[in-house]
């Protein structure tokens, strides 16, 4: 499967009343919630409203398929253990949605 049907499979996953994901830390961390929506072929993430503890935004964030096919690579490398948090902040902050959506549906 490449990247573009990866993420249409992604897209097709979300339901038109959206659903809600938990983060997928490799720490110690505890997983967050958050909600997703989809808007043609974007994701746009909120708060989550069903369970808690949820991720505190402010305002919603946008993923795209262009993050989501330069993010893919990097989740991969920090499943095989190898630590990418620093080159992955630099290409989005919202790297923790994108692995989740990756994590939950894709695999």
């Amino acid at each position: 499967m490449d990247s573009q049907q990866a993420w249409r499979k992604i897209l097709d996953a979300i339901p038109a009343d959206g659903r809600e994901l938990h983060t997928v830390p490799i720490t110690k961390k505890q997983p967050v919630w958050f909600a997703v929506n989809r808007e043609l072929d974007l994701i746009w993430v909120t708060s989550a409203s069903q369970n808690s503890p949820s991720s505190i935004l402010t305002l919603r964030r946008r993923l795209s398929f262009k993050k989501f096919n330069e993010i893919l690579p990097y989740f991969f490398r920090r499943a095989q253990g190898e630590s990418v948090s620093k080159e992955v902040c630099r290409l989005t902050m919202n790297q923790v949605y994108y692995f989740s959506l990756i994590e939950h549906i894709l695999l």
